[in-house]
């Protein structure tokens, strides 16, 4: 049976409140005609409103909803996970609405008995964020429409809104390392690989596999396959998050694309926010769902960067990253700080974010 509490809460409906003043005048006119045929009518109405009553009060009891722990979903966009509508009674029911605040979340038409459906929330998000499931509404007027019982519930679970993600170039990488995958070619040669570069003599250690068999087919020993180094670089992306969320929000975004851009193009991915310096890894060719959940939830921040928060930044990063600045505000001392970092051999960018008002 359903684990969420039975608190109930009636009223009557437009129509409802309609017959309920026809009621009212055939009373009336039943006194003053001393006619007993108009109470005939009146007690069907009451019959209707009973039945209606107890019918809602059922199809609520019967319904439970479970939300899942964690849906997803992108600026502008709804949630990718349906809730789970049981019904544990042995008849049917419906016309169900469930709401929360204003929002009209779903609406069941009809639910047959020991079943379930999977609803999805009819809720557009418009901005990203980590919206709590929190308290809802449930609501049902069946079967006749004259009265409406609501339920109250507070559902656990929540929805992580992406930032939506723009199509850009690859971001400037540096500090290239060997990697199978890696969409760049380095000068040396390997012995796993995509792109073929020759053959070379067997060594110990090396894989049956690697043999390349009609080279060594020709009596000059055992010959084994080479190709070209595959290479990834590494781009660090550093985010001031400022005190205005429209600007953030847009910070945010080019934080996203610029890290998929890069991971599409082959490369380490390292974000830190300059205000809590936790660093994050995706490594290339990752979904990147943990760290775009991270931007789902950054907020705002009352101060600006310190010169030491940045150096300490540029430091739980990679020392061989290029550093790409995302800045929704210009903190103090900033240019000297860059500065120091360039002189010290690191790649700066500096990505200025403003919003048009």
């Amino acid at each position: 049976m359903p684990k969420h509490s039975a608190s109930f809460r009636y009223r009557f409906s437009k129509l409802g409140m309609l017959l309920l003043g026809i009621a009212f005048v055939l009373f009336i006119s039943s006194i003053t005609s001393q006619s007993g045929l108009l109470l005939v009518p009146i007690g069907i109405l009451a019959g209707c409103y009973l039945i209606n009553t107890l019918s809602a009060r059922r199809v609520l009891a019967q319904l439970e909803l479970t939300t899942p722990e964690i849906s997803r979903a992108v600026e502008g966009g709804r949630g990718d996970r349906g809730w789970i509508a049981t019904n544990h009674g042995v008849g049917a029911i419906g016309e169900i609405t469930v709401t929360a605040g204003r929002r009209n979340l779903f609406v069941i038409p009809r639910l047959d008995g020991r079943s379930e459906a999977r609803p999805i929330p009819d809720h557009v998000y418009p901005r990203r964020g980590i919206y709590e499931h929190g308290d809802i509404i449930v609501r049902t007027r069946f079967p006749f429409g004259l009265v409406e019982v609501n339920r109250p519930l507070h559902l656990k679970g929540r929805t992580i809104v992406h930032p939506a993600i723009r199509e850009m170039p690859a971001p400037a990488a540096s500090g290239y390392d060997v990697m199978v995958g890696g969409r760049f070619r380095g000068q040396g040669q390997t012995s796993t690989g995509d792109f073929f570069s020759g053959v070379r003599e067997h060594r110990p250690g090396d894989s049956l596999r690697q043999i390349h068999w009609p080279s060594s087919a020709k009596g000059l020993g055992l010959m084994v396959r080479t190709y070209e180094e595959e290479l990834s670089g590494r781009v660090a992306i550093l985010l001031a998050p400022g005190r205005d969320e429209a600007v953030l929000d847009e910070a945010v975004r080019l934080t996203a694309s610029l890290a998929f851009a890069a991971l599409d193009e082959g490369h380490h991915v390292e974000f830190i926010d300059l205000i809590t310096l936790r660093a994050d890894l995706v490594p290339p060719f990752d979904d990147g769902q943990d760290l775009l959940d991270r931007l789902a939830g950054i907020a705002t921040s009352p101060s600006s960067p310190r010169p030491e928060q940045i150096r300490t930044a540029s430091i739980r990063v990679s020392r061989k990253a290029a550093l790409h600045f995302i800045l929704t505000d210009k903190p103090a001392g900033l240019e000297s700080t860059l500065a120091e970092l360039e002189n010290a051999g690191r790649k700066v960018f500096v990505h200025n974010v403003e919003v048009a008002r």
